[in-house]
């Protein structure tokens, strides 16, 4: 057996979710005389590693939620802050074929994995175009902080002797830049259904041990989003 132990750095995401939630919280609090306004989101996400060098540049496609929070701070700009979660499906064959190039004596190969998952938690500003009184575009540039949670991949190789891969789960946090596009409609004063788009990349390094030699991967991830959502204004203007 062929042991990896990642380090699991999943605390950090607990820690920037609650800044995330106190700081929505926080605004919420103020927003009955300023504007505030809240949105959700969710949808399709798709994510497309630039480098190929290990088993955790295999994330795939799923589906993400997202949860934003928008303070105006002119007419048409203001601040936003966001927290954002993918599930990533493996991309099973893709590893499978990976590891028959690095393994000549296997023949078949059967690969057991669950999910990748990466949680974005940032903040930034927005600009709106109006196109009416209805309609507007919204554009939201974002920089923060991501955690990548990679999951436990078993790989069963049918070699002589029986021989078994096994990558333990961990995760490795980064900075991450996004962009998000969001053309809405506004069905009255308060409530809007919008289109929700957007991309995000960051870098990560993941660290560990085989045997006695520390190794490590970088694996960068360009994740790409689609979905539909809600907005909902507070305030008395």
């Amino acid at each position: 057996m062929i042991g990896r132990l990642y380090f699991n750095s999943g605390y950090h995401t607990k820690c920037i979710t609650a800044v995330v939630s106190i700081c929505l919280f926080t605004l919420t609090a103020n927003a009955q005389s300023r504007g505030f306004s809240a949105s959700v989101s969710g949808g399709f996400s798709k994510a497309k590693s630039s480098n190929g060098g290990s088993l955790f540049t295999e994330a795939d496609k799923g589906y993400y939620v997202q949860a934003s929070g928008m303070f105006p701070l002119g007419k048409r700009w203001g601040g936003v802050v966001n927290i954002q979660h993918n599930v990533l499906s493996a991309n099973s064959k893709g590893m499978a074929e990976r590891l028959l190039h690095t393994d000549p004596n296997a023949v078949a190969l059967t690969v057991e994995t669950g999910a990748f998952n990466i949680t974005n938690a940032g903040a930034g500003i927005y600009y709106d175009w109006n196109f009416g009184n209805s309609f507007f575009v919204r554009l939201s540039p974002l920089i923060g902080y991501s955690q990548l949670q990679t999951p436990e991949i078993t790989v069963i190789a049918d070699t002589e002797p029986h021989t078994t891969y096994t990558y333990k789960a961990g995760g490795s946090g980064a900075f991450y830049y996004a962009l998000h596009v969001r053309p809405s409609l506004m069905i009255n004063k308060r409530f809007a259904v919008l289109i929700d788009a957007g991309y995000q990349y960051a870098g990560y390094k993941l660290s560990g041990i085989m045997g006695k030699q520390v190794l490590d991967d970088k694996v960068n991830y360009g994740t790409f989003n689609a979905g539909l959502g809600f907005q909902y204004r507070f305030g008395s203007k």
